[in-house]
């Protein structure tokens, strides 16, 4: 697990909720998603209660490194992009 993995988590009030990792340590992943945890204020989550969707965003892990303010909005617009994708692989 590395910054800019597409996790989901699998516990807690968060369940079934897809995030961003923004740091991993000792054991636990900060969380984004751009809307309800900014960057500024990620989720701390144990890494054994997510699961790995092996997509990960090259844009958005630049940014997280950068330090850029606009890092959110596009956190926001990529999960969007992900949620739709996986919608239609479901329906077809």
């Amino acid at each position: 697990m590395k910054i800019s993995d597409v996790v989901i988590s699998k516990k807690g009030k968060y369940d079934g909720e897809m995030f961003f990792v923004t740091a991993v340590n000792d054991g636990f992943a900060l969380l984004a998603d751009g809307k309800r945890r900014r960057i500024t204020n990620p989720k701390k989550k144990n890494i054994l209660h997510l699961e790995e969707t092996g997509v990960s965003s090259e844009a958005v892990r630049e940014k997280i490194e950068n330090g850029s303010n606009t890092v959110d909005a596009l956190m926001r617009a990529e999960l969007k992009r992900l949620k739709f994708m996986l919608k239609s692989k479901v329906s077809d």
